[in-house]
């Protein structure tokens, strides 16, 4: 309910130019946007939308299977880490598990694969691969792409969370342009609470601005300092 009184009174400040410069930005986008469906065929947009498309595709097949390895890697990095086992990727399995600990190091395998990206291996992929890496090269071809979870058995993990943001050949969903062209413009436009909480604040100067953005997504504080009250004092 919040956000969406937010939201209302955002678009209401938007209109009523109380922030102009944002106000100016929104008319400049729609008039050019206007200009674009009406002089340009739709037939041109549509073709223009599907090179794109089609360019794109040229290689999906190689990002996914590129994706997929690399997700496979880290998930068995990370088995490795919670059971406390060591190997290379070229090592055999009765190598890594030690002698006699083979059935134990399938279970396992099998469980946080299963739990961490919903894989379920045949029960006989372990005599197919002798090794992670034919493993890995083996279940990396498999038609869907592979992402890593934010979570692990039911909890919130964050060991992954570095992957996701730098890691290059991990799949991520990339914002599309309008949503972040939308952020750009309401996130610089006050709210009727924001005004409340701080009256002091001259919304039309580029000083407010900064500081707009820089507490957008803070609450600020509102009670005064103890200390500073009795220094007065």
């Amino acid at each position: 309910m919040d956000a969406v009184c937010d939201a209302f009174e955002k678009t209401k400040n938007l209109i009523l130019w109380e922030q102009k410069r944002m106000t100016s930005y929104f008319i400049l986008i729609a008039f050019v946007l206007f200009l674009a469906v009406t002089f340009l065929p739709l037939r041109a947009l549509i073709m223009l939308y599907l090179t794109h498309r089609f360019n794109r595709g040229r290689f999906f097949h190689k990002r996914r299977i590129r994706n997929n390895r690399e997700v496979l890697f880290i998930e068995w990095n990370n088995f490795l880490e919670d059971n406390k086992w060591h190997g290379a990727l070229t090592d055999k399995w009765e190598t890594i598990a030690g002698k006699g600990r083979f059935k134990d190091l399938e279970t396992k395998l099998y469980s946080h694969y299963q739990d961490s990206l919903k894989l379920y291996f045949p029960k006989n992929i372990l005599l197919m691969c002798d090794s992670p890496s034919s493993l890995i090269d083996y279940v990396s071809t498999v038609k869907e792409t592979l992402r890593l979870q934010e979570t692990f058995r039911g909890k919130v993990s964050a060991r992954n969370e570095q992957q996701l943001v730098n890691n290059p050949n991990v799949y991520r969903r990339s914002t599309p342009a309008y949503i972040l062209l939308f952020n750009f413009i309401m996130n610089r436009v006050p709210s009727d609470l924001y005004r409340v909480r701080n009256p002091k604040l001259n919304l039309g100067s580029k000083d407010a601005e900064r500081s707009l953005i820089e507490s957008q997504e803070t609450t600020p504080n509102l009670e005064p300092d103890m200390e500073e009250e009795d220094e007065s004092d």
